[in-house]
């Protein structure tokens, strides 16, 4: 099948998948999944994606130490100082936040 869009300034393309192994109507599935994303629009669905995302991604921390500037409390390293310019975040990747 082939999806056209001409005219459009946007457009937002809902997927769902599901399979008999968990549904015993997997289209049926497919398009209740489909209708409840439609009615949230697109503001909240994103909302939505980028808690769940934080919520795994903000799991755990890494640090490997040998700061240059260690002796006064001082990181060289912006991401592990709390710069906020390090982590305002861009159009396609929210901001980070703080982990615990």
């Amino acid at each position: 099948k082939l999806i056209e869009v001409q005219g459009a300034t946007e457009a937002t393309v809902l997927v769902a998948a599901a399979t008999s192994y968990r549904f015993a109507d997997p289209a049926a599935e497919c398009n209740r999944r489909l209708a409840a994303a439609a009615e949230l629009g697109y503001a909240a669905l994103r909302e939505r994606h980028i808690d769940d995302y934080q919520r795994l991604f903000n799991t755990v921390t890494l640090d490997l130490g040998g700061h240059e500037d260690e002796e006064d409390g001082e990181s060289g390293d912006s991401s592990a100082s709390g710069d906020s310019s390090a982590s305002e975040g861009s159009p396609t990747r929210p901001a980070a936040q703080p982990v615990g």
